[in-house]
């Protein structure tokens, strides 16, 4: 987390692009989602097929490339907030446009980190040596889909945001929107 103070007020680099071994494993997978939808492009122009085979490899090359792009976007993520006295304005840039929500302050209630849920052994993984991988896979999907996100509530909507937040910079930034007036309790 990079915290940068100006004369209006304060902005929060939440996450950037990859900052983490998910990031990683996004970036991975678009790559892989991507040359195989190249490939399949390849294909057409390496092979005159029929018209049926033909939308088939459209149809596959396109969801490929959808995949790619989810996966790129995923692993390019960079979330910001900033904070003035009057305004909490959350940023998520990626690829393609920026996406800016604006929240009033005083409107925000409830502010609060939502831990990742404690990760029990996995059933079939070995007690001495996870041989069949069955442990490690659990721990990398909680990784990239357990919680560690911030949360408050707005007009009657739960907000959610950060991804691999840690309670201590949830602290940090609970004190950076107290000294800006903040109010509203955090835990209920």
């Amino acid at each position: 987390m990079i915290v940068q103070t100006f004369e209006h007020g304060t902005l929060i680099v939440l996450s950037k692009p990859f900052d983490s071994r998910a990031k990683a494993l996004y970036l991975a997978y678009s790559i892989v989602f991507g040359v195989g939808g190249t490939f399949l492009l390849g294909l057409l122009f390496y092979e005159y097929p029929s018209i049926t085979v033909t939308v088939l490899l459209l149809a596959l090359a396109t969801v490929q490339f959808v995949a790619s792009y989810r996966f790129g976007r995923s692993a390019m993520l960079q979330e910001e907030i900033f904070i003035d006295s009057k305004e909490l304005i959350l940023m998520i840039k990626g690829i393609g446009p920026m996406k800016r929500q604006i929240f009033d302050l005083p409107a925000v209630t409830d502010f609060r980190f939502l831990d990742k849920p404690v990760m029990a052994p996995h059933p079939l993984a070995g007690e001495s040596f996870d041989y069949l991988g069955f442990q490690t896979e659990q721990q990398v999907i909680n990784e990239m889909f357990g919680d560690n996100r911030l949360s408050f509530d707005y007009n009657g909507r739960v907000v959610k945001f950060g991804k691999n937040v840690y309670s201590w910079d949830f602290d940090e930034i609970l004190q950076l929107l107290r000294s800006y007036g903040y109010t509203s309790n955090q835990i209920p």
